[in-house]
Parts: structure tokens; sequence; C-alpha cells
């Protein structure tokens, strides 16, 4: 699945990822959720959306870089989807670093969506 893949990435350790389908603009779009540093962020943006759009014919609307050990888990450990899923909406996620759509160049800090809630369409700073 998409959470194994993305945590087979270099950057990302197994088990530090989470993958979710949420509504923007009528459509139902994924996004995925990791842990990782601020300074990796550009290339776990870039990884994320080549091994999902390669392995599972996907386009990630959103790649969340968060802190290390920021991801909700449940008591054994596990991953929290439905946690994360309802914290990325409501913009209490921690963000190392957030790009939309593939158009974006990695790294362009204009595009950083920090401690912001999603929005149906690309965020502009």
């Amino acid at each position: 699945d998409i959470e194994w893949a993305v945590g087979e990435l270099a950057a990302v350790r197994r088990g530090n990822a989470v993958a979710f389908g949420t509504q923007f603009d009528g459509e139902e779009k994924l996004v995925v959720c990791c842990e990782g540093t601020a300074s990796d962020a550009a290339g776990i943006q870039d990884g994320v959306r080549t091994c999902v759009g390669a392995q599972f014919g996907l386009e990630v609307h959103e790649v969340v870089v968060t802190p290390p050990a920021s991801l909700p888990r449940t008591s054994s450990g596990k991953p929290q989807r439905n946690k994360t899923r309802l914290m990325y909406l409501d913009g209490t996620l921690l963000r190392a670093r957030s790009v939309h759509g593939p158009a974006v160049a990695a790294g362009d800090p204009a595009q950083s969506t920090e401690g912001n809630a999603p929005t149906a369409g690309p965020q502009t700073s």
C-alpha cells in the first residue's frame, strides 16, 4: 500500500507515514503525511510524489512533512490515520514543510503552508 511504499524511501522510516483521501473542490484527493526534518522536506516531497505516481499511478495533492515523532500513534505505536486526517483538516497537525501540487518547485519557500489549514486550492503566501 501507499504507506508501506513511502516508508521505503531513504528519508522516511517505515511506519512514519500516513496516507488518506479528503475532499477538495468536490473531488477526493490524496494527502500523504510523513515524519522528517525541514532540511529533508523537499527531497521527501519529491520522493513521495515519484514513488506514489510510479507504483500506484496516483497524483498526490499534498505532501505534509511533520517533525519527527509528531504523528499521532496508538498506545502500541501504530500511526492513527483518522486522527492524523482530522488534525490535518483542522490545522493542528505540526508541519516541518508542506507543498501543494506537482507543479510547485521543490524548496520554494513561497509555497510553504506551515501552520495553515488546507484549502480547496493551491495556497500562496
